[in-house]
């Protein structure tokens, strides 16, 4: 499991009754992973 996933998984349990607050958190690490890959291609 990545470590991504693994917060997404930890946002759920913690949050079961409250998927908006999951949903932003999978949103901040799509963002996350947007400006990595961004950042990786600019260097090239």
């Amino acid at each position: 499991m990545k470590l991504a996933d693994y917060a997404i998984k930890v946002r759920n349990l913690q949050e079961a009754d409250r998927l908006e607050l999951v949903r932003k958190e999978r949103e901040k690490q799509i963002r996350l992973a947007e400006s990595f890959l961004a950042n990786v291609i600019d260097k090239r």
